[in-house]
Formats: C-alpha cells, structure tokens, sequence
C-alpha cells in the first residue's frame, strides 16, 4: 500500500499544476477584449540608436518615452549639458511622432563623455547604450567621440617583454637578476 501512495500523489500533483496553468491562461483570455492595434498600441516599438557619433562629432542622444511629458539630458563632462546642480537648466530634448526623444550636440572635442537622461524629472541612463561609468553616488551613460590621440587604438609597433633567469656558480642556483633586465622593443634592445 505505501508503495501506491508516492505515484497516486504524483497524478495528483500533476493535475492540479495542469488545472492551474489552465485557469491562468483562461483567465488571461478576456472573451470581450480588443486586438492590441484597436486598443491604440502600434505592435513593435521604433528602433532606436543611442548615442549615435555622427561623422562630424556630433552626437544624437536618443530615448523611447512615448508617456514622457518632460525629458531632458544631463551631462557633467559636457559644457553645453552641465544643467543642474545649481547650473543652467538640462537641455530639453524633441518628441518625434514615434515617441522618440532626440537631442544633437556637437560638434565635441574627442574624449569620452558622461551623461544621463531625465525623464519626467526622474534621473534615467540610456536604455539602448551598453557602456556605463560608475562615480560614488551616480551610474551615468558613456558616449565616446573618436579622434582622441591617446585613446583610439592604432596600429603600433610591437616587440617582446621577457624574464631571463641566470645560473650562479657562486650561489650554485638559478636567479632573476632584477638589475639587469633586457627589454626588447620593435626589434631594438633596451636595458
């Protein structure tokens, strides 16, 4: 008898997950509802790309907020964008049809550039931008404008970084002898 009991409550568990599944998407059917188009929903959101670097620095800063009534952009490292704090008030940003927000500035110097949108007077990052800079209090959305000498990556030469180790007759062992040490560098060698 109890090796029947574990499989009969097995059944039962089982039915009442399937019972359940099928009362949640049967409760999620709503017999009078509308398709989405008819209840004013377009189907798929515009695409968006942001930051987007134009070709002559310039940068679009873009965000979807079709509810948003009041979006701005704030940027601590750009002149034109240091609203806030005291400071001038953050740029206000263009509502396109869509529901799309947009803002060009530039041209800007290269360098990489903090910023953060403000929506409705809430404090937001770019949603459609991956790279981030953390500060002690703040998360901040990160464009980088190319042309900066320092930071764009180039074709340099290359060389080799090596540890030689020598063998002391006089210490009858193996050592590394850190006041002499060869580097060499584009085929040239460095002590």
């Amino acid at each position: 008898m109890a090796k029947r009991a574990f499989p009969n409550a097995v059944i039962t568990a089982v039915a009442i997950l399937i019972a359940s599944f099928a009362a949640a998407i049967g409760a999620g059917q709503d017999r009078g509802a509308q398709p989405p188009a008819a209840r004013g929903a377009t189907g798929q959101a515009p695409a968006v790309v942001s930051p987007e670097v134009l070709p002559d620095r310039r940068v679009a800063f873009r965000i979807l907020a079709p509810q948003g009534e009041n979006v701005g952009i704030r940027g601590s490292d750009i002149p034109a964008l240091a609203g806030g704090r005291g400071g001038a008030a953050a740029p206000q940003m263009n509502k396109g049809a869509n529901g799309v927000w947009e803002f060009i500035l530039g041209p800007l110097d290269p360098g990489a550039y903090r910023y953060t949108f403000s929506v409705n007077g809430v404090a937001v990052i770019d949603p459609r931008n991956p790279s981030t800079s953390e500060s002690n209090a703040n998360t901040w959305s990160l464009v980088t404008v190319p042309g900066s000498e320092w930071m764009d990556t180039k074709d340099v030469p290359h060389g080799a970084v090596g540890t030689v180790y020598y063998y002391s007759t006089a210490l009858q062992r193996t050592w590394l002898n850190w006041r002499n040490y060869l580097i060499e560098f584009a085929g040239q060698l460095f002590r």
